[in-house]
């Protein structure tokens, strides 16, 4: 049995380039390039060759991919590669090309017909994944412990630890809220008749879109939350999972969604995630805790006296206008920002961190208006917090992230996985998309999770 040498090739949006044998040669529907060494070439060099005659483009080896993996005539070794360029035309022995996103992969091989061939492929696959999601977990975490604080800001009673970011070009993708006032995005029921746990999304556009964790949709049958953060592919229709956050009504009152001038509230976002994290690990899906979303929306309106018709949370935020309005005034994101941690005294009420501080200046709008709510929910008047805190906090979200198991959309989804902190991060184009993270565990009652970062 020779020995082949192949790879598994992905672009900048980590989706996986697969080929189609021409005339199906041998039973293969789709499947990845290899071939066997000529003269005195190295593994790693026969793998990029028969990459890019086979397929046109020139590859870099990231990492090899564990294991051999036979098939009728060759026993093969695999590689990850980045596509660097498209360098020709494929051999005649292609037949087609396509990019597909790892699920979309896994069901183009199936229709392989040579079983041997598929279950390989498949294994192949999967150990790809498995390589990606390391990579990005350890480039994730190698991010947050770098992170730099811009000087701390404060106002009666929070504090907000900017994260300084660098500008490296325009970011790869567009916000959900830029996206639907180009008309490039749609967000509506899933059918007439609507489910509360799922939205479709359809991008029109040529540039994915970034749906974050904890964004609210107003409108359709019922205000909804975005139970984590997704981007969604150019020309492709996604299934969104979100949470109600207006339990009272079911009846159209549009046909698409329109975003919220602000995030759900920080108690609510940390919950929601945690149970989302557990649902996930259990092999449902991201599905949040219903009952609790709706309970966290009570305390809100009942902490704002606010008689909601419709007990929707969004209702909670024009009864503080005025504080709010005064937390905006004393509180001045600087341009540099990609990300920030806030605090109510000693209390973590939640990160977000973005890939970009041009992404953070367009998002701060609506995610300030969440932390600026929640202290002025909390009249009680707090000192200044200290640094520590904040890089305790950094420090047990990287310990904690790893794999989330289950993509949805572009990138790399990892969960922040510790006992204390709950939350999501989304790698994409080898760098953060947004990471957010939120202490977990109840304090005192109608309070926010307490993050002690001396609990072990």
């Amino acid at each position: 049995m020779q020995q082949a040498y192949g790879g598994v090739v992905l672009d900048r949006e980590e989706r996986v380039l697969l080929l189609a044998p021409r005339g199906g040669h041998a039973g293969y529907a789709w499947t990845f390039p290899k071939g066997v060494a000529t003269g005195g070439e190295s593994p790693e060099a026969t793998a990029v060759r028969r990459v890019r005659e086979e397929t046109g483009w020139d590859a870099e080896v990231v990492e090899s991919i564990p294991g051999e993996y036979e098939g009728s005539a060759t026993r093969s070794r695999y590689y990850v590669m980045r596509a660097t360029r498209q360098a020709g035309d494929p051999c005649p022995e292609t037949e087609s090309l396509q990019w597909a996103e790892f699920d979309e992969a896994e069901g183009l091989i199936q229709k392989t017909k040579y079983a041997r061939g598929r279950t390989r492929d498949r294994a192949v696959l999967s150990a790809a994944r498995e390589g990606v999601d390391r990579l990005a977990l350890e480039n994730c975490r190698r991010r947050l412990l770098d992170i730099e604080f811009g000087e701390p800001l404060y106002h009666y009673n929070l504090t907000v630890f900017p994260i300084i970011g660098h500008e490296n070009g325009s970011p790869p993708y567009d916000l959900l809220k830029t996206a639907i006032e180009q008309n490039t995005v749609v967000v509506e029921e899933v059918d007439p008749s609507g489910v509360v746990g799922t939205l479709r999304v359809r991008n029109l556009g040529k540039r994915p879109v970034l749906i974050v964790e904890g964004e609210m949709l107003l409108g359709a049958k019922q205000n909804r939350v975005v139970n984590m953060t997704v981007l969604v592919g150019p020309g492709r229709d996604y299934e969104l999972p979100v949470s109600c956050v207006e339990q009272g009504r079911w009846r159209h009152m549009s046909q698409e969604f329109a975003p919220a001038p602000m995030m759900a509230p920080p108690v609510m976002r940390a919950h929601k995630t945690e149970s989302v994290r557990y649902s996930m690990r259990a092999g449902r899906g991201a599905v949040a805790d219903q009952h609790q979303v709706w309970e966290d929306a009570v305390e809100v309106l009942e902490d704002m006296d606010v008689a909601s018709p419709t007990g929707s949370v969004t209702d909670g935020f024009t009864a503080r206008e005025e504080e709010r309005q005064d937390y905006r005034k004393h509180i001045t994101l600087p341009r540099e920002a990609c990300g920030a941690i806030i605090m109510h005294g000693e209390r973590v009420l939640g990160m977000d961190l973005f890939g970009d501080p041009r992404v953070m200046r367009e998002f701060w709008p609506q995610l300030s208006e969440e932390y600026f709510l929640e202290a002025a929910r909390r009249r009680d008047k707090q000192p200044p917090c200290g640094m520590e805190l904040a890089r305790a906090f950094v420090e047990l979200t990287s310990e904690g992230l790893r794999p989330a198991g289950r993509r949805v959309g572009l990138g790399t989804t990892l969960e922040v996985g510790d006992d204390r902190a709950t939350g999501f991060a989304l790698w994409y184009a080898d760098a953060i998309c947004h990471v957010s993270a939120f202490p977990v565990g109840r304090g005192d009652e109608h309070e926010p999770p307490h993050f002690n970062p001396n609990i072990r």
